[in-house]
């Protein structure tokens, strides 16, 4: 979707009360009045599509005591973190990050781990690299040049979000 910019004429209680509307939810006017007029017209947006999925995300883990929300960073990213059952219990941090545009790419999943413990790092990225070999078997087909885009690093590992072709479609409708 495009955007344009337009003059509008408001009433200044009606910005007064769009800026406080806005500083609560952590958005810009112009982003707050576009919420209220895509709402009030039934008009899908990208930063709809992110608020559903991301609200169903927070519903899933609000029943568990292993994640913790880890705020809100922006409207495109929702990241949760866990602690491990390790020595001195290092965290991982979870973060999904979904592009306004959808095609092909829909945004991308990332795992870090926060420890300096060298063997603990070499283990997670040996966690990420197996489990990248697993979804190339089972996604990998999904993708140009049949695997999974996927950065792999010492405690860090960034998996791109697609969308498959129409034809090949996951089934359910699932993201690969």
């Amino acid at each position: 979707m495009d955007k344009n910019v337009y003059s509008l004429v408001l009433l200044d209680e009606v910005v007064e009360a769009v800026d406080k509307l806005a500083y609560e939810q952590r958005t810009s006017r112009s982003g707050m009045i576009n919420r209220i007029l895509a709402d009030y017209f039934s008009c899908p947006t990208p930063e709809a599509r992110m608020r559903e999925i991301f609200s169903r995300m927070e519903k899933e883990f609000a029943g568990t005591d292993d994640f913790q929300m880890d705020g809100r960073p922006g409207t495109s990213v929702f990241a949760v973190r866990s602690a491990l059952r390790y020595r001195y219990r290092p965290s991982v941090r979870y973060a999904v990050e979904l592009y306004r545009q959808d095609a092909p790419l829909l945004g991308e999943l990332r795992a870090s781990l926060r420890t300096r413990s060298a063997p603990l790092l070499e283990r997670a990225e040996l966690f990420f690299r197996c489990f990248n070999r697993v979804e190339n078997e089972a996604v990998g087909r999904f993708f140009p040049g049949g695997e999974v885009p996927c950065e792999i690093s010492p405690g860090r590992c960034v998996r791109r979000l697609r969308c498959p072709p129409q034809a090949e479609r996951c089934p359910n409708g699932q993201v690969a």
